[in-house]
């Protein structure tokens, strides 16, 4: 478990994985019902962060000048589709938990 960072401060900056909350006990006294919602949560705060960092890239000054930037997008863009299949595999797994 991380002494710096607590289970709150996880879930607000996008950390949803069970495995990665299970670290904290606070999280495994929790129902499933609890936990679901916890990792709900903490999906939605990353899908936030990665429409941001996409618009921050697509916002830099010279945007077409730079076909890196092209590149990272299209890794923001990778990260939010595994994000999509992660919330629907985490959806099956506790639909069968509550």
């Amino acid at each position: 478990m991380n002494q710096f960072i607590n289970l709150k401060k996880y879930i607000e900056m996008g950390e949803y994985e069970p495995q990665v909350l299970s670290q904290f006990e606070e999280f495994n006294k929790l129902s499933p019902h609890l936990q679901w919602e916890l990792v709900r949560q903490a999906i939605k705060n990353r899908w936030v962060i990665l429409q941001l960092r996409w618009a921050d890239t697509a916002n830099q000054l010279d945007y077409s000048k730079k076909p890196h930037l092209k590149e990272t997008q299209k890794g923001i863009q990778r990260q939010m589709k595994q994000l999509q299949l992660d919330e629907e595999r985490l959806d099956l797994y506790y639909s069968k938990l509550v």
